[in-house]
């Protein structure tokens, strides 16, 4: 019998077993670092530094200081840059039609697809921004302010329970959205284009050996693995929804 992802998990939190990495889908792997960005790993209450080549697995937190960026490449085919003074919680990786999710309060991050379709979905207090195989920037300065450029594709603005589409946005398009969700969209000016993004570059020589030991963790991770009570050592196969 296959076993929903959702029951595999708390079936191992009810009997009091620790969630160790592989028991989670893997979502990207680390492409590229600048300073010291940390990761707060599943089950951990404190962070630790991200490593070049590190895999980054469903729920983990991803945070930058200043002076610091980093770069993940999502299982989905997404490539997504986090600038400095940002926070985001990684939900999904994606993959097939399924976009790579990420949460946030605080930060800025630009992403572009390096293969497939699926997109990426930024969620914030005050709109999610559903990019669909494009370059984009997506900025929540405050609380209160998000900002997302254009730069190549299609970004659909809605608001934050997803029942509304505030605004549809095309290459050389920006909007913000303030507080209350009313939306502000015009052109993009030269002064508008953003360049931090350039100064955080993959290994080119290396990007494909990457994705491809993402592309085996991503296998490795579709079965969830568990020492019972007796000892014993039980996996299941994840239906995951």
């Amino acid at each position: 019998m296959r076993m929903a992802w959702g029951s595999a998990l708390a079936a191992l939190l009810l009997f009091g077993q620790a969630l160790p990495s592989w028991a989670v889908p893997v979502a990207g792997i680390v492409v590229a670092v600048e300073g010291r960005p940390e990761i707060k790993r599943l089950g951990k209450k404190s962070y630790e530094r991200v490593r070049l080549n590190g895999f980054v697995y469903e729920g983990e937190m991803l945070k930058t200081g200043a002076g610091e960026r980093l770069a993940v490449a999502f299982i989905g085919g997404a490539e997504f840059k986090m600038n400095e003074n940002s926070e985001f919680e990684v939900q999904s990786g994606g993959g097939a039609t399924q976009p790579a999710s990420l949460k946030t309060t605080l930060g800025q991050a630009w992403t572009r697809m390096l293969h497939g379709f699926s997109g990426v979905r930024v969620k914030t207090p005050m709109a999610v921004a559903a990019v669909r195989g494009t370059e984009a920037d997506i900025d929540l300065e405050d609380p209160t302010r998000l900002s997302v450029k254009v730069y190549e594709g299609h970004v659909d603005l809605m608001n934050a329970s997803e029942t509304k589409t505030l605004a549809s946005l095309q290459a050389n398009q920006m909007a913000t959205v303030g507080d209350g969700g009313s939306v502000a969209k015009r052109a993009m000016g030269a002064g508008d284009v953003d360049d931090w993004q350039n100064g955080l570059q993959e290994d080119k020589n290396k990007l494909d050996a990457q994705l491809e030991k993402l592309r085996k963790e991503g296998e490795r991770t579709k079965e969830l693995c568990w020492t019972d009570a007796s000892g014993k050592v039980q996996c299941k196969k994840l239906n995951k929804k």
